[in-house]
């Protein structure tokens, strides 16, 4: 069945009388998605099996596996030269504490 008529029967029901009833759909919005976020591990743990792939398309399949795009690991690589991997929370958000100061 596909979705379209799934859709349909969903939204078009007989009432007691016997009559068809079309319900218009829902217009609620749903919340956006939240972006997903690795840790250090899972990147190190990543970049490592993608540089072990010697065939063509296994960087690829990986990728597809794991749900991630090319630019992750061009970004990840980049970090790592640059000794700045970091995972999920390790790094601090927000005002630099004592980095605005008062004078009246």
């Amino acid at each position: 069945m596909s979705q379209q008529q799934s859709i349909q029967q969903q939204s078009i029901q007989p009432n007691l009388n016997g009559k068809l009833k079309v319900e218009a759909p829902d217009p609620e919005v749903v919340p956006r998605a939240k972006r997903k976020q690795f840790s250090a591990e899972y990147k190190l743990r990543i970049l490592e099996e993608a540089e072990g792939c010697q065939e063509p398309g296994q960087v690829g399949a990986l990728l597809r596996r794991e749900g991630l795009y090319s630019s992750h690991l061009t970004r990840w690589r980049q970090l790592r030269e640059a000794g700045q991997v970091q995972g999920v929370g390790s790094r601090q958000r927000g005002r630099k504490s004592g980095a605005r100061k008062i004078c009246y």
